[in-house]
């Protein structure tokens, strides 16, 4: 399914690619990062501060799963890193997972298939957590340049289509950009409901929140249309649940996880950003489909920034998640069960 990696093997007469080598050093990295984070939590803080080390030394467990799942023997131990010199202290760690998690979204950018996501999830992850423990430690965030995320991406542009095309079947970036738009057109119809009832503080939340949903969908149906697939129309409403009303910030909360989900398959099924390339993947690596489905060549030539679009609105939606008050997860936008076998 959509969860899953085919490890990389490495070609004795090319050696290992750039997403093999990134995988590598981010293993290292993070398990560097998790013995340090475990030794400060065992060393007691005030409670709020020790929760969210025992939390981040369990997030860590799960990104470090995932991300050597399928290493060879050799290259899944303990090796020297950068991280694993540098002392333990509190200001040090938050300083290496802010770090490590930008690099990891850097990663994301240029990796291989599924590698994107597993790149991106860990690294929003990661970068989060660390905000969160400066937050509790009365410290001051590091700048990055991942944050605030970037929503306002230039519209992709080609040629007219004469026809519109029909969604290839199974996991193919027409799936995930439809869910995507889909999710977008709901998400705005929800905070409009929503935000009248909110009060001023989580008003003016509510309001900038909604024009960075407008602003996605926007170029969701650009990206759509050169594709020559169908855009999501304006729609009179959607059925909310009862939990919009009774609490509306955990109900946001919930919206902004579940389009987590896809934006970090749009992270998969996204090429990277390459001067010529032919095809967008499937998950599995599979063509393209035939030949009367094939894309435009402005998307051909891979310039609708997809993959950058698809890492920075993982990142964004989930910072919003938690911004209402949401529980961030190891591996932001991937389903529970498939996180213990890494993808």
């Amino acid at each position: 399914g959509t969860g899953t990696v085919l490890s990389g093997k490495n070609d004795p007469k090319t050696g290992p690619t750039k997403t093999e080598e990134h995988r590598q050093t981010a293993w290292a990295n993070t398990l560097a990062l998790e013995q340090h984070v475990a030794a400060l939590g065992a060393a007691g803080e005030q409670p709020e501060l020790a929760q969210l080390l025992k939390d981040t030394t369990a997030d860590l467990a799960v990104q470090l799963s995932a991300l050597g799942d399928g290493l060879p023997p050799s290259t899944a131990s303990p090796t020297p890193s950068e991280l694993a010199l540098t002392p333990a202290g509190l200001d040090r760690v938050i300083a290496d997972l802010q770090s490590n998690g930008a690099q990891l979204l850097d990663h994301a950018l240029g990796a291989d298939h599924a590698m994107g996501r597993v790149f991106a999830a860990a690294g929003t992850s990661q970068l989060l957590r660390g905000r969160a423990l400066g937050a509790a430690a009365g410290m001051t965030p590091a700048g990055t340049p991942w944050l605030p995320a970037t929503v306002d991406f230039p519209l992709p542009s080609g040629p007219e289509c004469s026809s519109t095309l029909e969604p290839r079947p199974g996991a193919t970036i027409d799936g995930a950009l439809l869910a995507a738009a889909d999710g977008e057109q709901k998400a705005i119809y929800a905070y409009q409901s929503t935000t009248p009832r909110l009060d001023d503080t989580h008003f003016s939340q509510a309001e900038e929140l909604l024009a960075r949903h407008q602003g996605k969908l926007t170029l969701l149906n650009a990206e759509l249309q050169v594709r020559c697939l169908p855009r999501k129309l304006p729609s009179p409403g959607f059925a909310l649940a009862p939990e919009f009303k009774a609490d509306p910030e955990a109900a946001l909360a919930g919206l902004e996880g579940q389009l987590a989900s896809s934006y970090a398959d749009l992270a998969a099924l996204s090429t990277p950003p390459v001067a010529a390339s032919t095809t967008e993947p499937t998950l599995g690596g599979a063509a393209n489909g035939p030949a009367a489905q094939a894309t435009p060549a402005a998307t051909l030539a891979n310039t609708s920034l997809l993959r950058q679009i698809s890492v920075a609105w993982l990142l964004d939606t989930t910072h919003s998640q938690t911004l209402w008050g949401g529980i961030l997860d190891p591996l932001p936008g991937l389903a529970a069960a498939l996180v213990p076998t890494a993808l």
